[in-house]
């Protein structure tokens, strides 16, 4: 009513003047504020991002959201000291977002992701979980989390299956399938999906699509198509790797121009060439035939 033209950061400054005590305006503040820079409140008080969360829950230490952005601050091995003098780490800091709100699916994730392989926590509620355990939890509350999906399909080894909060069993093939149904875009689910199967079989995926070990891995790339082929090289004894690589090579290629031969090509050429025995050829997409010799002379053109 007084005609001056405000945004959100000045909203809560104002805020915070007639209520000093407001914890949501703190945590809000927080929130708006990256976390190299500083606000300074009408009281005088400079803050930076995260003295406005400590002090949120210094008014309510209720406030899940404020302990999981105090954890995303921090480095590895870090501690925050909050106003009550406890001093947490990041691991701790997950667990009070919990005690806070245990619907949380990504904490559950970044938890396990914290805990190495044989290792348990025990949760302010008295549970006590493992990583698979973590993993499974996490799909409890949000059963179209694709990372915890995968994360448990890394997990399992061989014939192993997990059972679910739901009911549903699933062995390591089936998970990466449920990631691919709420991530049809995930790059590391078609690879690892891929090297499951043998040069012949086929998988059918939860929208009907039937797709062999070669198709997988093409779509893999046609995801990610600036991503690394290092990941590659587990094909390098394999047919499937040489007709792989003379595809992805002349599809970047045309992607290009035909005029630009980025790095990606080299490694591509380089890989080609590891997988070939010494007498053997492979014809690209191209009609282009290359002997092993010649793959390593192209990567080096590439440079």
């Amino acid at each position: 009513s007084d005609g001056r033209v405000m945004n959100r950061q000045q909203l809560l400054i104002e805020a915070l003047w007639f209520k000093p005590y407001c914890e949501k305006a703190y945590h809000s503040l927080g929130t708006t504020l990256p976390a190299d820079e500083t606000v300074t409140l009408k009281d005088g008080r400079v803050m930076g991002k995260q003295q406005l969360h400590i002090e949120a829950l210094h008014y309510l230490d209720k406030i899940a959201p404020a302990y999981l952005s105090l954890a995303s601050l921090l480095s590895a091995g870090g501690t925050v000291t909050l106003s009550d003098g406890r001093v947490l780490g990041q691991r701790q800091l997950y667990m009070e977002a919990l005690r806070c709100d245990r619907q949380v699916a990504t904490v559950y994730f970044d938890l396990a992701n914290d805990l190495s392989a044989g290792e348990t926590l025990t949760l302010s509620d008295g549970r006590v979980l493992g990583q698979q355990q973590l993993y499974i939890e996490a799909l409890r509350y949000n059963r179209e989390y694709a990372p915890a999906y995968h994360s448990l399909g890394n997990a399992l080894t061989g014939s192993q299956t997990v059972m679910l909060n739901d009911g549903r069993e699933l062995n390591k093939r089936q998970l990466y399938i449920e990631v691919l149904r709420c991530n049809p875009y995930h790059t590391g689910a078609f690879i690892n999906l891929g090297m499951l199967l043998s040069e012949s079989e086929k998988v059918k995926l939860s929208n009907g699509r039937m797709m062999n070990q070669r198709q997988l891995l093409l779509e893999a790339l046609r995801c990610d198509p600036g991503g690394d082929f290092e990941y590659m090289q587990l094909l390098s004894s394999s047919k499937v790797a040489k007709q792989l690589y003379g595809r992805t090579m002349n599809q970047r290629w045309l992607d290009s121009d035909a005029l630009r031969l980025s790095q990606d090509h080299a490694r591509a050429y380089c890989a080609l060439g590891s997988a070939l025995s010494g007498s053997e050829t492979v014809t690209l997409d191209d009609k282009i035939t290359l002997n092993k010799r010649q793959t390593f002379i192209e990567a080096l053109r590439c440079n």
